[in-house]
């Protein structure tokens, strides 16, 4: 299913928006609001939820008030300062349902077997020696999803641009199409935020 869809129209140019993105750490809901991304997901109450990359945790926020009291959200980022600025941001807060921590993609993602029922990236892919760590990578997301669980992806189309990562780095809807294909993952949606696509994907049965 392909669907097309308007985000927000800020110019990723608007110096104010990039100031902010300085000052508070990484984030991409300058080109797309969190409203607008998880109307596709259609999270549900009870769900557990893995923010990979969660940056400054904007999404994981968001999450957090949809999936309730019987729900969870993992924020896993690679980044200390991030995740520490996080930790305090959810204890001020009082956010009960959400724990973040660091951790690095390319190793072990320290969660159980089975325990995840969406598995969320955004434009984080492209940062990463894919040649060397896609194989680790969809393993470990596979690992972690429970057998009816989903993988989101958020990342940069591949085009040039006068912003973002060099077209050569970027992934194409058809290139992860088919890599997350070689590890058991159907695309089962695709989204256009404009700049960005998003790709949902089901596990496959063995």
């Amino acid at each position: 299913m392909r669907n097309k869809m308007k985000c927000r129209q800020e110019d990723p140019r608007d110096s104010s928006l990039q100031k902010t993105k300085r000052k508070h750490g990484p984030t991409s809901t300058h080109l797309h609001s969190p409203e607008t991304v998880f109307k596709e997901i259609k999270i549900l109450n009870g769900d557990i939820f893995l923010d990979i990359g969660c940056g400054i945790g904007e999404y994981s926020m968001f999450a957090s008030n949809l999936v309730g009291e019987a729900g969870k959200i993992y924020s896993l980022d690679i980044n200390e300062v991030v995740i520490e600025n996080l930790q305090n941001e959810i204890r001020d807060k009082g956010i009960y349902n959400m724990e973040a921590f660091v951790a690095d993609i390319t190793e072990i993602i320290p969660l159980e077997d089975q325990s995840v029922d969406i598995c969320f990236m955004v434009t984080v892919l492209h940062s990463i020696n894919l040649s060397e760590y896609e194989e680790k990578i969809f393993n470990e997301i596979r690992r972690v999803l429970k057998p009816n669980g989903r993988l989101i992806t958020i990342d940069c189309k591949k085009e040039l641009s006068h912003f973002g990562p060099p077209a050569h780095l970027r992934i194409s809807e058809k290139e992860l199409i088919d890599m997350a294909a070689k590890y058991s993952f159907k695309n089962t949606n695709y989204t256009d935020l404009t700049y960005n696509y998003m790709l949902q994907f089901d596990v496959l049965k063995p």
